[in-house]
């Protein structure tokens, strides 16, 4: 049976130190872009919801503005559809009387 003996070295080589500074510094540069994304999507949400809103509050104002003419126009149909109807019936019914 063989026994296998390792051993931890307790020195650190360049090649490695270089590679995990390298490594540590590109994580962190990756962290700070990431954030500086989420940051500006955060900022465009909020810009979108804010449009979003002022949008909706527009689109109900226009809504009520046509809901209102549309009142008017009726009103005045049913006061053109009186004036010309009822004397046009009333002769009808004398013609026939």
């Amino acid at each position: 049976m063989h026994k296998s003996n390792w051993q931890l070295d307790r020195r650190i080589s360049v090649g490695h130190l270089v590679t995990t500074m390298t490594f540590l510094v590109a994580m962190i540069m990756w962290g700070a872009r990431l954030e500086t994304r989420i940051a500006l999507m955060e900022e465009g949400a909020t810009r979108q919801v804010t449009m979003d809103t002022r949008q909706d509050n527009e689109t109900q104002r226009l809504r009520e503005e046509i809901k209102e003419e549309l009142e008017r126009l009726n009103v005045k149909l049913d006061r053109y559809f009186e004036h010309h109807l009822k004397p046009a019936r009333a002769v009808r019914r004398a013609g026939r009387g």
